[in-house]
């Protein structure tokens, strides 16, 4: 599978996801509650809410591929069960204050290979690029920490304007941006979410999965791996 350009999604693609997320989210909901001055809604219901039961993700839920604007919407739902009623629009913009405010560096784990599989990549000369809904100040934290920053040509976050997967803007405007046809680029990702990036986009998919949610991908996906280990010997760059 021959490709000029890569792009990644960041959260269970290139670091794993609950060590870091999860304890963000909590942190994060408790914060919220404080500042609304709401001691009645169980912090772990938000959290349900947002796709988070036991200290586990759902690979499908906000936390795992939502935007900060669903989450205020699914952070309002659960408040109105209480008699609560505040805007989705208000909490969507306390939602990413407060996870911002809670992502301290720790948690931040690395897949496996991901530095060393990133750097042969960039000797291909293939170009690289992270489309993420994570907000820019945490995406620039988790790959500072991780040392795998400068391999990216480009880092597009979720800054509230920016259209946000499954939209194809992202993919659209970084191939354009260095002449590069969709059918030569590749979207690895690890959701249903960056499978409909990619078709939109009308790039090839590689589903970053195992088990049940390699599953649930593998009918999308030109190939279902482990981890990103080992991508630069299934993509070669062209000559």
């Amino acid at each position: 599978m021959k490709a000029e350009a890569v792009i990644f999604d960041k959260d269970g693609t290139l670091m794993e996801f609950d060590p870091f997320w999860v304890k963000v989210a909590e942190s994060a909901v408790q914060d919220i509650l404080n500042r609304l001055g709401i001691n009645s809604v169980p912090v772990c219901e938000v959290l349900e809410a947002f796709g988070v039961r036991g200290g586990i993700s759902d690979v499908n839920g906000i936390l795992r591929k939502g935007t900060y604007e669903q989450a205020g919407e699914a952070l309002a739902g659960v408040l109105e069960r209480y008699g609560i009623k505040i805007e989705s629009a208000k909490l969507s913009a306390l939602v990413r204050e407060a996870f911002a405010a809670n992502s301290g560096e720790g948690g931040i784990k690395g897949c496996a290979g991901v530095k060393e599989t990133l750097s042969r990549l960039k000797s291909l000369g293939i170009r690289l690029a992270v489309v993420t809904t994570d907000s820019a100040d945490i995406t620039g934290k988790c790959l500072k920490v991780l040392g795998i920053e400068s391999f990216f040509d480009k880092i597009y976050t979720d800054d509230g304007i920016t259209p946000p997967k499954p939209e194809p803007y992202c993919a659209v405007e970084f191939l354009r941006t260095y002449g590069i046809k969709p059918e030569n680029a590749v979207m690895v990702g690890d959701t249903l979410t960056d499978a409909r990036f990619a078709e939109n986009a009308g790039m090839k998919f590689i589903a970053v999965a195992s088990g049940a949610a390699g599953k649930e991908l593998e009918d999308r996906a030109a190939a279902v791996i482990p981890d990103i280990s080992g991508l630069d010997h299934i993509i070669e760059g062209r000559a």
